[in-house]
């Protein structure tokens, strides 16, 4: 899954960028940016208005509240159709939130391609949701949270954009601020050499960096642990509702 930098100088020496990201715009493209910057659209879903990439490499889009597979190409459908559904996740298992705060497993029954909701969690003013490869989390007005709840880390301020790694979580909050949380002992650690991103549209973690898509149409890579970061591409994302990193293994 939201920033605009009060800088526009690149970190002299910055690590060339290491994997490309998927991104899905408000007209439904599904556009894989690669290391280069280039745009290759793998899909196209008008009405989509959030994306999930599985550790699979599999792309599922949320349109009109049904969530679709539309990469590969074979478009599904995941037997979700209910009418709150407002967000979408993908881990082990694939995740969807509703507007009154549920959170469903999609579980496939043995002997059918149909997918089952099953609750698996409940959370009070949810904004969005966000994965990495082993977890799925969502993030509320007050907390970012694992769907099950067995993880909550609390936040200051409403968060626009959250990414998870191994180790920490990042999220940026409506005044700009983009925060490191320790998973581990729960230390938050500012960092304000990163700049202000009161304007980003979403985050994707890879490895022990980050991606970020901001309101002014750029895509970034940023290494906060270094403090370095460098534009990936430098217009056309205005658009943006969803980021994640590519699992495409063209």
């Amino acid at each position: 899954m939201r920033g605009f930098l009060f800088f526009v100088a690149l970190a002299v020496g910055a690590p060339a960028v290491a994997a490309p990201v998927v991104i899905l715009t408000r007209d439904g493209a599904v556009t894989e940016v690669s290391t280069a910057g280039a745009h290759k659209v793998l899909a196209t879903a008008p009405g989509a208005v959030d994306m999930a990439v599985c550790p699979s490499g599999e792309i599922w889009v949320l349109v009109d509240s049904v969530v679709r597979r539309v990469w590969p190409a074979r478009q599904s459908k995941s037997g979700v159709a209910a009418a709150d559904v407002m967000g979408i996740a993908c881990s082990a298992e694939r995740y969807v939130t509703t507007k009154t705060g549920d959170v469903f497993a999609l579980v496939v029954p043995k002997r059918s391609d149909h997918r089952a909701r099953v609750l698996v969690g409940h959370f009070d003013k949810v904004r969005f949701m966000f994965s990495n490869e082993q977890q799925s989390f969502v993030a509320t007005d007050k907390f970012l949270s694992t769907v099950d709840a067995t993880e909550q880390h609390a936040v200051v301020g409403l968060p626009i954009a959250a990414a998870a790694t191994r180790e920490y979580l990042y999220v940026i909050n409506r005044d700009g601020n983009l925060t490191q949380i320790n998973r581990k002992d729960k230390t938050k650690r500012d960092l304000p050499l990163m700049g202000l991103w009161w304007g980003a549209l979403g985050l994707a973690p890879d490895g022990d960096s980050l991606y970020a898509v901001t309101q002014v149409g750029k895509l970034w890579h940023l290494w906060p642990l270094t403090g370095k970061r460098e534009i990936v591409d430098m217009d056309g994302w205005r658009e943006a509702l969803s980021i994640a990193l590519s699992r495409n293994p063209d």
